[in-house]
C-alpha cells in the first residue's frame, strides 16, 4: 500500500515510513508476499493513525488472517512482524480501543489483568464508582459485597434505609368473602 502525498505528522502518527510505505521490517512475522497481501486489506484513517483491517473480522470485531497455517488474529500477527514475538502469558491490548486496528505502534502486549483495567467492559465501568447511585461513598465502613452470579457492591446506608421502609410499610390484607367469591381452596 504506497501512500502519496502524506505530512510528515500524518506519516508519524500513522507509522508509514518516508516513502510513503508501511515499513516491512521481517522481525518474525511475514514474508515480503504474505507483506503485500496483509498490505492491500488496510484502509488507513489519516485522524486516527489507525490501520483498519478491510477483510474478515471475528464476530467480536476483531480482524481476522490466515497465517502460516493457520487462523489468527491480523493485530498478533502485525505485533510480531513489526514489533517482536508475544511474551507467554501476554495479551495484545489496542490503545486506540479500536478492535479492527492493526498498526503495530497501536498494539502493547500486557497482561490480562492489565488489558481488563484499561478495557471499556460494564465491569472496569463500575469498578471506577465511588459513590453508590444516591450518592453515598463507596468507603470501607459502608460498602459489602455480594457474591452471587452477578458479585456487585451495595451500599450499607441504601440497604439500611430499604430495610427500615419495607418495615414501616405495612402490607394491606385483602379480604375474601366466601359469598361474594365463592369458596376459596386453602
Amino acid at each position: 500500500m504506497m501512500l502519496v502525498g502524506l505530512s510528515d505528522k500524518v506519516k508519524k502518527a500513522t507509522n508509514v515510513n518516508v516513502e510513503g510505505e508501511i515499513p516491512s521490517t521481517n522481525i518474525i512475522g511475514m514474508n515480503v508476499e504474505q507483506i503485500q497481501r496483509f498490505q492491500k486489506k488496510i484502509e488507513l484513517d489519516l485522524l486516527s493513525g489507525c490501520w483498519n483491517w478491510k477483510s474478515g473480522l471475528s464476530k467480536d470485531g476483531y480482524a481476522k488472517i490466515y497465517h502460516n497455517g493457520k487462523d489468527t488474529y491480523g493485530h498478533r500477527v502485525a505485533y510480531e512482524h513489526w514489533n517482536g514475538k508475544i511474551l507467554n502469558g501476554l495479551q495484545i491490548d489496542h490503545l486506540c480501543r479500536n478492535r479492527k486496528c492493526v498498526n503495530p505502534s497501536h498494539l502493547e502486549a500486557v497482561t490480562t489483568q492489565e488489558n481488563s483495567i484499561r478495557g471499556l467492559s460494564i465491569w472496569v465501568v463500575n469498578s471506577k464508582k465511588t459513590h453508590c447511585p444516591q450518592g453515598h461513598e463507596y468507603s470501607k465502613e459502608n460498602t459489602y459485597i455480594r457474591f452471587n452470579k452477578l458479585s456487585a457492591r451495595k451500599c450499607r446506608l441504601c440497604d439500611k434505609l430499604a430495610r427500615r421502609k419495607s418495615r414501616l410499610i405495612k402490607p394491606t390484607p385483602i379480604l375474601f368473602f366466601d359469598k361474594v367469591l365463592g369458596s376459596i381452596p386453602r
